[in-house]
């Protein structure tokens, strides 16, 4: 669940998914 179907892709749901992995990164880093 936490990586995208290799056989269908959603470009979408991949952006989100990199958004959000950026915004807990974020977080770890700021604290």
């Amino acid at each position: 669940m936490s990586q995208p179907s290799p056989l269908c892709p959603n470009p979408m749901q991949v952006h989100s998914l990199q958004q959000e992995t950026a915004d807990v990164w974020t977080l770890n880093l700021n604290q």
